[in-house]
C-alpha cells in the first residue's frame, strides 16, 4: 500500500501551539491596556488636584508633564489597539485551524469504527459500499483508471458478511478523468433499470471511502441527493478519516494490477480497458467482476441540468467543507416527523453519529444551483434539522441569532418577546397633551430645577 503523509497530523500540534501562544499574546494585550486605564485615570486625577493649589506656577509645570503623560499614553493606548486588531484576526484563522485539526482527531478515533460496526450491522437487503479510484499504467504507460467498489452485503439474517470486489475500467485516454462525472455515470449504471443490477436487491446503500473532490464535490452529493426519487434506494455515507481513508478498495484494486503483472510476464500484456475487464472475469475469483466503460457521460442532464452550489456558511471561522464531513444523510424528517426526502439536500456533520440525533446536530445545506434565491435559510434549517425556505430572502426568526458561550443575560432573555398590547390602558396622549400635563404637574408641585445654569 502506498503510504501517504498526514499534514494534519504534521501540523496539528503547531496549531494548537500557535492558538495558545496567540491567546496568550492577546490576554497580554489587554491587561497591559488596563494598567494604562488605570495609570490614566490616576494622572487625570492628579490634574484636577492640582487645579485646586494655589501655587499656580509650579502648579502649571506640573500639570503640563502630567498632559504630556496623558498624551504617551494616549499613542500606547492606540498601538495597543492595532496589536489587538492583529492579533484577533490571526486568531481567526488559528482557531479555525484547531478546531479542524481536532476534529480530524476525532474522525480518526472514531470513524473507522463506527464503519465495521455498520457493516457488522447490516441486514438483509442493506449493504456497505467501498469506493476509490485504484488507478495502474499498462505496458504502453498508457493510464487506466479503475473505479473500484467493494461491497459487503448478507443473503441470510445474521448469515456471513460476503464481499463482491467490482472493478469499473476505462482508458484515460477515452476520458477516462476521476471526477464527479465519472462517478455518477459508473453509480448511475449500477442502480438504474437495465444497468447492471447491483443494487436491485439492496434498499438501503450505505457508502464508504476517502473524501476525494469526486466524492465530495457538490455535483456528487446532489447526484447521490437523488436515488432515493429515481430509484427508491435510501442513501447514507459514512467516510473514512481524510489522509487515513485505507480500505478493501486498495487490496481489490491491487488485485487487478498483480493480475496484470502476471499476463506481462506470460507475454501477455493487458493493453487496453477491454483486456483488463476480461482478465478480471476470466480469473476464476467467484467474488470478483468487472464492466468496461468505452465513454463517460458528461451530458449537462447528468446532473439534472440543475447545476450545484458550494455556497456554503462559515463554521468556526472557516468556510463549511464537505469534504471535511464525514457523516451525510439524504433523509430528514419533515415538519410532521415523516421521513422525506428532497433533491439537492444533505444533512452533514464532520463526526458520525447516529443517523438523527438532536444532540448531535447537522448542518442542513441544500446543494442544488439558486437556493439561495429559493430562500433557503441556513440558520433556520440547521435549528429545525430540515430545509427550510422564506419567501424574503432575510430571516426575520431570531432563535438562531448566536449566543455567546458565556451566556450572560441572554441565557435568561426572550429574545423573541413582544410588548403586550393589554398595557396600553386609558387614553394615550400625544406630545402636545403630553407637554400640557407635564406643565401643569410642574406648577402645581412647583417643581423647580437648575442644572448646569440652566433654570427648569
Amino acid at each position: 500500500m502506498k503510504p501517504y503523509n498526514c499534514p494534519l497530523c504534521q501540523d496539528g500540534p503547531g496549531f494548537l501551539i500557535k492558538h495558545d501562544k496567540l491567546v496568550s499574546e492577546k490576554d497580554s494585550i489587554i491587561a497591559q491596556q488596563t494598567l494604562l486605564e488605570n495609570e490614566e485615570k490616576k494622572i487625570i486625577l492628579d490634574q484636577r488636584n492640582l487645579k485646586s493649589q494655589q501655587e499656580a506656577h509650579s502648579s502649571e509645570n506640573c500639570y503640563q508633564q502630567l498632559q504630556k503623560s496623558l498624551e504617551n499614553i494616549k499613542i500606547q493606548k492606540n498601538n495597543f489597539v492595532i496589536m489587538l486588531k492583529n492579533v484577533s484576526a490571526l486568531q481567526v484563522k488559528a482557531i479555525a485551524n484547531k478546531n479542524r485539526y481536532q476534529n480530524h482527531l476525532k474522525q480518526l478515533e472514531t470513524c473507522r469504527l463506527k464503519v465495521i460496526q455498520a457493516a457488522e450491522e447490516l441486514t438483509v437487503g442493506e449493504c456497505l459500499v467501498y469506493r476509490d479510484f485504484v488507478n495502474q499504467h499498462n505496458e504502453h504507460g498508457k493510464k487506466i483508471n479503475n473505479f473500484v467498489l467493494v461491497v459487503l452485503y448478507r443473503e441470510v439474517e445474521n448469515g456471513d458478511l460476503l464481499v463482491l470486489n467490482l472493478s469499473n475500467i476505462i482508458e484515460y485516454a477515452k476520458d477516462g478523468s476521476c471526477d464527479a462525472y465519472f462517478v455518477a455515470d459508473v453509480f448511475t449504471f449500477h442502480m438504474k433499470q437495465g444497468g447492471s443490477g447491483l443494487f436491485d436487491r439492496f434498499h438501503t446503500i450505505i457508502i464508504s471511502g476517502d473524501h476525494g473532490p469526486h466524492f465530495s464535490s457538490a455535483e456528487t452529493i446532489y447526484h447521490e441527493s437523488t436515488f432515493y426519487a429515481k430509484y427508491k434506494k435510501k442513501i447514507r455515507v459514512l467516510s473514512l478519516c481524510s489522509y487515513h481513508a485505507y480500505n478493501r478498495c486498495d487490496a481489490a484494486g491491487a488485485a487487478v494490477k498483480q493480475l496484470a503483472r502476471g499476463r506481462a510476464k506470460e507475454n501477455l500484456a493487458l493493453i487496453s480497458s477491454s483486456d483488463y475487464v476480461f482478465a478480471v472475469r476470466e480469473n476464476g475469483q467467484s467474488n470478483a467482476w468487472s464492466y468496461e466503460f468505452s465513454t463517460i457521460n458528461r451530458s449537462k442532464y447528468v446532473f439534472d441540468g440543475n447545476g450545484c452550489t458550494d455556497s456554503f456558511p462559515v463554521v468556526q471561522g472557516q468556510k463549511l467543507k464537505l469534504s471535511e464531513m464525514c457523516q451525510l444523510e439524504y433523509c430528514f424528517q419533515d415538519e410532521f416527523g415523516n421521513d422525506s426526502y428532497q433533491e439537492g439536500i444533505v444533512l452533514a456533520r464532520p463526526i458520525i453519529g447516529e443517523p438523527i440525533s438532536s444532540k448531535q446536530a447537522f448542518y442542513v445545506l441544500d446543494v442544488s444551483k439558486g437556493s439561495k434565491a429559493r430562500g433557503f435559510c441556513h440558520k433556520c434549517s440547521n435549528r429545525f434539522q430540515r430545509p427550510v425556505y422564506h419567501e424574503t430572502a432575510k430571516c426575520l426568526d431570531m432563535d438562531h441569532i448566536h449566543v455567546s458561550d458565556n451566556g450572560g443575560l441572554f441565557v435568561t432573555m426572550n429574545l423573541n418577546a413582544v410588548p403586550d398590547g393589554s398595557r396600553l390602558i386609558g387614553t394615550q396622549l400625544n406630545k402636545a397633551q403630553q407637554k400640557a400635563s407635564q406643565s401643569t404637574s410642574n406648577q402645581n408641585g412647583k417643581v423647580s430645577m437648575q442644572v448646569r445654569g440652566m433654570q427648569l
